[in-house]
């Protein structure tokens, strides 16, 4: 049966790290991602159809789920807002389907964001689950800039079986990859090279940094190896050079 690498990566590397870290001591307590939601609005879609009718496809070319549209419970006069008219679509993930999206959104979608610095970690609601509002639907490779009239973004939930912020706010930092740069370019690199597998194009890596290193003796060995490793791979075609702090 078809596993997930993300899942694969959960389970082999994820759940002993949690496990250590916080001392559980049946693998049922480790914390695990339940379902992704998936939610955008669209309120002019009152005013016109074919907001609607976009907004479906493309969060159904983003999750490859089709959504469900949700509808207005009652009327609110100063939004021109009568009850069951069309206000957004939403769709939740589960299984594999919820492993590939956060795979695609972690890999290839947030690192196209415009200078993009990282997700803040103040969006937790206290009992574990975590929403990104993301601005621009266009980050997703799914979607091309010729086919949309409009910038419209989303909100992306992701729901886990956390009974704190500080469990959930965890393994999201392992999920999304924080701990590998620290391991090594035979660690980090593969992530990289499904990017360039994706776009069947050789992959140019314009700036990467060691920050992690203790002195500037294991600095010095991760750049060599770093090089090494980046010299043997046919598929990269140009790299810059490392910039380093201890």
């Amino acid at each position: 049966a078809y596993t997930p690498r993300l899942k694969e990566r959960y389970l082999q590397e994820i759940v002993p790290e949690l496990t250590k870290q916080f001392g559980y001591t049946n693998v049922m307590q480790v914390p695990r991602l339940v379902k992704i939601s998936v939610n955008k609005g669209v309120g002019e879609a009152s005013q016109n159809k074919k907001i609607l009718d976009d907004a479906v496809e493309e969060v159904r070319k983003i999750t490859g789920q089709h959504p469900v549209v949700a509808r207005a419970r009652k009327s609110v006069s100063n939004f021109k807002i009568r009850e069951g008219m069309p206000i957004g679509v939403y769709v939740t993930l589960r299984g594999v389907h919820m492993y590939e999206f956060l795979d695609r959104l972690v890999t290839l979608a947030l690192p196209r964001v415009r200078d993009f610095r990282g997700i803040p970690d103040r969006s937790f609601d206290g009992r574990g689950n975590y929403t990104l509002g993301i601005k621009e639907q266009i980050i997703f490779p799914e979607i091309s800039f010729d086919d949309i009239d409009e910038i419209r973004g989303m909100n992306v939930t992701l729901h886990t079986s956390a009974r704190t912020d500080e469990e959930a706010f965890r393994l999201l930092e392992l999920i999304g990859g924080h701990e590998d740069i620290g391991r090594g370019p035979a660690f980090w690199l593969p992530f990289a090279l499904v990017v360039a597998a994706f776009f069947a194009a050789p992959l140019w890596l314009t700036e990467f940094a060691c920050d992690s290193a203790a002195n500037l003796e294991e600095q010095r060995r991760f750049m060599v190896d770093a090089v090494a490793y980046l010299e043997s791979e046919p598929r990269i075609a140009r790299y810059a050079w490392f910039s380093g702090r201890t």
